[in-house]
């Protein structure tokens, strides 16, 4: 089943299409339509509809004239996705029409991150930007003359749908912070090691490289180190196919999924069914019952239609991977990424070491909003198979390791780092 996360289904969709187009212009009762189509798409299948601490239909109400205020697109869609961000959850949300997004860099060319209350540069996805002095560890001061942590809380953090504190902080400072329309640029004010400051101009119609999905490394005394950067790509058996047999040769394994935003959770399955002798389980799930002649009726209904876990076997037609493994995670393991750690936690594998993962997977429902924006709505709850949450609180680590400002600036991966020692 797939899982996707946010803007997983705008790789998908039809972005090699020229994006420079006239103004998209809305008309009153398409505003009015799609914000309708939120409230109610919401009201019928939101899973976690129940856990809501305010009256839904009142800010409907309260939201109305918001929408009609709109000047343009970006701001209707604002609105939009403010409004769906009041649910607090990872899995449902409004994303913009796909002709407000640069084709060939949906996300930012610039990766940022928040470390102990302060922004830094992870790492520079574009040669341009290297050339004009923009690099890793550097840290960002402003945005457009603003104060970073005030342009994030203004422009950013509003809008991004979230179930934790955690998995907010990594929606607006890893994926959307220099996000925006594809014809505005920003300026960014950089303080470099020393302290010296510069400021950078990063247009958004420029192209971003990333690394391959799967990356394998040996370290420390042959122990493998596997990355994984999603669970969203097409051919993703083949490459882990890749480089198994590389890693059936080592000690020890350690699988870092500190980056892995999710995707399709069968890949991470295919995984673990490498590392395990013995069969494993995925997430329990839950989904809402509405049956509306028994509710006249007055007769009593239960809510929620339950699924246990499923068992699944490990390979056997080929070597399975019996030596120790850890896994690495963080704020960025999320969606399906979360279903991998649950299952590898549950079956006590090995390790979780890092920080609490995003808390967010589920599958999400789409309905499409005018102008070509699409909303998704989260239909299914998870839970492991015992029934413990981790949805709304995030996968905790076995050993808790924090990555610091200090420890950054000096080029260090103390995670890592934890789990060669963990290894020993």
């Amino acid at each position: 089943m797939k899982r996707i996360l946010l803007a997983l289904l705008l790789l998908a969709a039809s972005v090699s299409q020229a994006q420079e187009k006239q103004p998209l212009t809305l008309t009153e009762d398409e505003k009015q339509f799609g914000l309708a189509q939120i409230w109610g798409a919401a009201k019928q299948n939101f899973v976690y509809f129940d856990q809501l601490t305010y009256n839904w239909d009142s800010l409907y109400k309260a939201t109305i004239p918001k929408v009609r205020e709109t000047k343009d697109a970006w701001e209707y869609y604002n609105v939009l996705r403010w409004f769906a961000a009041q649910l607090n959850d990872g899995h449902t949300s409004v994303w913009y029409p796909t002709s407000f997004y640069n084709p060939h860099a949906i996300y930012p060319v610039v990766k940022t991150d928040k470390i102990e209350g302060r922004v830094f540069i992870t790492d520079v996805l574009n040669d341009t930007l290297v050339q004009k002095g923009l690099e890793k560890g550097q840290e960002i001061i402003k945005i457009n003359g603003m104060d970073v942590i005030q342009y994030a809380d203004t422009y950013v953090a509003p809008y991004e749908a979230a179930s934790t504190l955690q998995g907010k902080e990594m929606m607006t400072y890893r994926y959307n912070l220099l996000a925006g329309p594809i014809d505005q640029a920003l300026v960014v004010t950089v303080k470099d090691k020393k302290g010296a400051l510069k400021e950078v101009a990063i247009p958004r119609k420029i192209t971003r490289k990333d690394p391959p999905i799967v990356q394998f490394s040996v370290i420390g005394n042959n122990v493998g180190l596997l990355k994984i950067e999603n669970f969203g790509t097409d051919g993703f058996n083949k490459k882990f196919d890749s480089v198994y047999t590389s890693i059936l040769k080592t000690n020890a394994l350690i699988i870092d999924m500190r980056e892995n935003g999710g995707g399709d959770n069968a890949q991470g399955y295919y995984m673990l069914k490498h590392l395990m002798k013995t069969p494993f389980k995925d997430a329990a799930s839950s989904f809402i019952q509405y049956n509306p002649i028994m509710k006249i009726w007055g007769m009593k209904t239960t809510p929620y239609f339950q699924t246990p876990a499923d068992d699944y076997k490990p390979f056997t037609d080929r070597t399975i991977y019996e030596k120790p493994v850890v896994v690495l995670i963080s704020k960025g393991t999320y969606s399906s990424a979360e279903d991998f750690a649950m299952s590898f936690d549950y079956a006590k594998r090995g390790a979780l070491i890092g920080e609490p993962t995003g808390g967010s997977t589920g599958q999400p429902m789409f309905f499409a909003l005018p102008g070509g924006g699409t909303f998704r709505v989260c239909v299914k709850k998870d839970t492991y198979p015992d029934g413990k949450q981790f949805v709304g609180v995030g996968i905790q680590p076995t050993i808790s390791v924090q990555q610091t400002a200090k420890s950054f600036l000096k080029g260090e991966d103390p995670v890592l780092q934890k789990a060669l020692e963990v290894l020993k």
